[in-house]
């Protein structure tokens, strides 16, 4: 099971998506985003066939954005805990690597992740979790 974050530069935008190909399902966070907002639950996300990262990448690079994309891997139990903490309710624009921030920390990988107020926090914290 790999748990993959995608982060947008050039905008505040950052979103990421669980692939599980068990129990769980798949789940596209895209906290405060406009990504396909009309179809997104109160937890920001997109689920199942819908949670479609390499779509999301596109549509933020039609923008002119920069994304940059990191790998992490998870398990079952993990996995679990995120979709738990996405569906605990949604995320305001303007606050997406905060919320995200929120939704990951103390999880796994994500266990020692610092503070992410902004989208550059976030990119300094994912980087420094994979020793780049």
């Amino acid at each position: 099971m790999t748990s993959s974050l995608m982060f947008c530069l050039a905008e505040c935008c950052n979103a990421f998506a669980l692939y599980d190909s068990g129990s769980n399902g798949s789940v596209l966070y895209d906290p405060g985003g406009g990504y396909r907002a009309q179809e997104k639950g109160s937890g920001d996300a997109l689920y199942d066939e819908n949670a479609n990262l390499p779509d999301y990448i596109k549509h933020q690079e039609e923008d002119g954005s920069n994304v940059e994309t990191y790998h992490f891997p998870t398990t079952p139990e993990e996995d679990a805990e995120i979709q738990k903490r996405i569906e605990g309710g949604g995320c305001s624009p303007g606050l997406c690597s905060a919320c995200s921030g929120n939704v990951l920390r103390g999880i796994g990988p994500f266990k020692n992740l610092g503070a992410t107020f902004l989208p550059s926090s976030m990119a300094r914290e994912l980087s420094r979790l994979q020793g780049r």
